[in-house]
Formats: structure tokens, C-alpha cells, sequence
């Protein structure tokens, strides 16, 4: 049983309670924040994430970067999937809302093609 006490007290930032009076409060879990007064972790957004205890603003959330994605209240990225997917990233991701928290799946038989030409030059030389 928690412990109670008789006069409320509002929790610091980067800190929690969830139960009414409480005497204690908890420190804001990793992949979330908690502003002053919070009676319960904020989750960081999709496409962010954060490997950190004690946060006290949806700015220590940090995008991710090409390769991963990230869903709401996660503590680190996740690798983009090898194939039929692709990451670009926060920053990058015009398809999802949030940007980054989803792989963005490539459709079936769509490809990229690469050209690689290969141009040699013939002399002809005639001698008399």
C-alpha cells in the first residue's frame, strides 16, 4: 500500500504521481516526459524517441534519423525492416503522420533501376 499523505503536493518536473495523496513521486520513465504537476508520463511522439529518465519537455524527445522509426513512447528507434520497407526518418518521412513512426512499406514490383553505360572510343588510323 502506498504511502498517503494528508496534504497534496504537486510533483517537480521530469517527475510523476498517479495516485492522490501520495507522499512520493516517481521519476518520468524513458521514452516519455513530465511537466510540473504531472499525474501521469506523456509519452514522446511517433516518430521520436528518448533514452533518458526524468524528462521534463516533449524537447528532450529526439526525432529519428533515416534508417529507423519510432512509435509513441519509445525509448530507442527501431531499425527499418530489410526489405519491402523504407525508413527516411523524421525529418524526411512526407507519407506519415507523425513523420517516423511508421516504415513506410514499398509496394510489390516497384523497383529502382540503374543505369551503369559503358562508352569506349575506337581510333581508326589509316597508314599510307
Amino acid at each position: 500500500m502506498a504511502k498517503r499523505s494528508a496534504e497534496c503536493t504537486q510533483c517537480a518536473v521530469g517527475s510523476y504521481q498517479e495516485e492522490s495523496g501520495a507522499s512520493a513521486c516517481d521519476e518520468c520513465p524513458k521514452g516519455s516526459f513530465c511537466p510540473a504537476g504531472s499525474s501521469a508520463p506523456r509519452p514522446c511522439a511517433g516518430g521520436t524517441f528518448l533514452n533518458a529518465t526524468g524528462a521534463t519537455s516533449d524537447e528532450a524527445c529526439e526525432r529519428v534519423e533515416p534508417g529507423y522509426w519510432a512509435p509513441t513512447g519509445i525509448a530507442e528507434p527501431i531499425a527499418c525492416p530489410t526489405t519491402g520497407f523504407r525508413c527516411p526518418g523524421y525529418d524526411f518521412d512526407d507519407v506519415n503522420d507523425p513523420p517516423g513512426s511508421l516504415p513506410i512499406e514499398v509496394k510489390q514490383g516497384a523497383f529502382t533501376t540503374q543505369v551503369t553505360e559503358t562508352v569506349s572510343t575506337v581510333t581508326q588510323v589509316t597508314q599510307v
